[in-house]
């Protein structure tokens, strides 16, 4: 029974969650558009072409920073993610400054 749970989350699980997320990412145009975010105290704005949203950081669960992105999770399945690259140094250290203001929203930052 063991080997089964093991040869279903490999084989069928990993294969569903990537087709699925791949399938989700091509079929949506707002994921693809280019966006701006805008960092206060009370909210993050995202801005693209076709759309625009907004959320307080009380829908911020947790905030991870990896090398090329700084992910805003709303929960454990479903984040923001911004590409690092192309961003002024002095923004990510004014974001990172802000995210330390947070100290409900447990958090990971690179510098």
């Amino acid at each position: 029974m063991g080997r089964f749970v093991h040869c279903y989350i490999l084989f069928i699980s990993f294969p569903y969650i990537y087709i699925s997320s791949k399938n989700i990412y091509l079929g949506d145009r707002k994921v693809k558009e280019p966006c701006t975010y805008i960092f206060s105290k009370e909210r993050i704005q995202l801005i693209g072409a076709s759309f625009s949203s907004e959320f307080t950081w009380i829908n911020i669960t947790r905030i991870v920073e990896t090398k090329r992105l700084i992910l805003f999770y709303h929960n454990s399945n479903s984040a923001n993610l911004i590409p690092k690259k192309g961003v002024p140094e002095q923004d990510l250290v004014n974001l990172r400054k802000l995210i330390r203001t947070k100290p409900l929203i447990p958090s990971k930052l690179k510098g």
